[in-house]
């Protein structure tokens, strides 16, 4: 009968040892959550420091010299940023043109373009977010 007392005993406070190992864990994973929550959010959330650093369209899209195989885009941003053009006419898959980023003043040539069609573009950010989009129509050759 002692023994069995003895295991029981034994049992359950090598069970209450490993229950309590297993709450300060437990408080230890939720204290670094908790500070890494902070770090990473001082004045804010994130989503609001990404938006801030945003490069916004000014002024445009504009599309000019137009041909039935080309045409360059235009347009300003508030800021300097790089920008790809996603274009297509008609075809199966999309063509990009770069910007390189430097300067708030853009200019695209889009090529390959093909005669009496709609394209539609999409300016982009290397990201891969939209700022702008639309669509424009080829002469015929």
């Amino acid at each position: 009968m002692k023994k069995i007392l003895m295991l029981v005993l034994s049992l359950a406070l090598t069970g209450g040892l490993a229950q309590a190992q297993t709450k300060d864990k437990d408080k230890d994973k939720d204290a670094k959550k908790a500070k890494a929550t902070a770090t990473a959010t001082p004045s804010g959330s994130t989503m609001d420091s990404a938006s801030e650093k945003a490069v916004h369209i000014t002024s445009g899209p504009t599309v000019a010299n137009l041909s039935a195989t080309s045409a360059t885009m235009n347009w300003t941003t508030d800021r300097a940023g790089a920008n790809d053009v996603h274009y297509n006419c008609g075809t199966a898959k999309d063509k990009i043109a770069y910007h390189k980023g430097g300067g708030t003043q853009h200019s695209v040539t889009l090529t390959g373009l093909k005669p009496g069609s709609t394209c539609s573009w999409k300016i982009m950010t290397h990201d891969g977010d939209i700022r702008q989009q639309g669509s424009f129509q080829t002469p015929a050759k």
